[in-house]
């Protein structure tokens, strides 16, 4: 059986309607997820870095929503325990 990992990293989320240098980062990670997944649905995600740059659980939430859609298991980093 074969298997395929999606890694993504540092996305530096921000609240929503909030630009990281004139970035809609949330936006962006949308586009990326559409466009990886556009080549099959992988087995599993894996999300490390900097997942949020401001905004803490509510932005937390946002990556969930975005992310949630393409995997059913979250593992949590030392950085979100707590946050999500």
């Amino acid at each position: 059986m074969q298997h395929t990992l999606l890694h993504i990293t540092d996305c530096h989320l921000m609240p929503e309607g909030e630009l990281l240098l004139d970035t809609d980062t949330n936006a962006t990670l949308q586009q990326v997820m559409q466009q990886a997944l556009s080549e099959g649905r992988p087995s599993a995600i894996i999300a490390t870095g900097d997942l949020v740059h401001s905004g803490g659980t509510p932005v937390y939430q946002i990556f969930l929503k975005i992310c949630l859609v393409w995997a059913e298991i979250l593992v949590e980093g030392q950085h979100l325990l707590g946050q999500i």
